[in-house]
């Protein structure tokens, strides 16, 4: 059986990649130039986002693999709707830490976020579920297990 193996060193340096560009285009030239805030203050952001990013890239790299191998696609949709609520409960917590939301605002978004993704991952399964079974992996005529003997 041919099992599709990626390498955690390309994961690894695709995801770090990703970052360097995202701490570019956002960090430096959006919230650093554009909104004024200092370097020091979005250090610790970029600490967690860069944490955030990597045990996605971790999570995302072995449910890709299962999805290929396996064609189960809930460990991938469970990843990316984590990815999602912990980015925006990240960007709701350090927004208000920057005085851009007051407490009520805050508050809607920490019992909005989780709903409006619980919705969404509700609402959207179905049809990833039918992606996953339209694209699994088929057995070739010659595999172990096909039926047919040489």
């Amino acid at each position: 059986m041919n099992t599709h193996r990626e390498s955690w060193l390309a994961w690894s340096l695709s995801s770090l990649v990703s970052l360097a560009i995202f701490a570019g285009f956002w960090f430096y030239l959006i919230f650093h130039r554009w909104v004024g805030l200092s370097i020091h203050q979005l250090i610790r952001p970029f600490i967690v986002l860069a944490i955030l990013v990597l045990c996605f890239a971790a999570a995302a790299k072995l449910s890709r693999e299962r999805l290929i191998n396996c064609g189960s696609i809930t460990p991938m949709a469970v990843v990316v709707w984590s990815l999602f609520l912990s980015a925006g409960l990240w960007f709701v917590y350090y927004a208000r830490e920057f005085g851009y939301l007051n407490a009520s605002a805050t508050l809607a978004c920490y019992i909005g976020l989780p709903v409006f993704i619980g919705l969404v991952a509700l609402v959207t399964y179905p049809f990833m579920r039918r992606f996953g079974r339209d694209f699994a992996p088929r057995r070739s005529p010659d595999s172990p297990g096909s039926g047919i003997m040489k």
